[in-house]
């Protein structure tokens, strides 16, 4: 199991993390910032918290 949190008040909507994850956890929100969608699909490759520029995403191993 996974918790995948994103900061909104970090978050510059920039949409890295969304393109560059391969398991596809994240839909794009109205606001084009991440939603995390599917975290029981997530592999824990963290190349959405590498990505991410401003640092907002956390990924933790429950």
């Amino acid at each position: 199991m996974v918790e995948i949190t994103v900061n909104y008040d970090t978050c510059e909507a920039c949409g890295s993390c969304i393109d560059s994850c391969p398991a596809q956890v994240y839909d794009k929100g109205e606001d084009g910032k991440p939603i995390v969608a599917r975290p029981d699909e997530c592999m824990v490759c963290f190349t959405c918290v590498e990505v991410c520029p401003t640092g907002s995403i956390t990924v933790k191993e429950l």
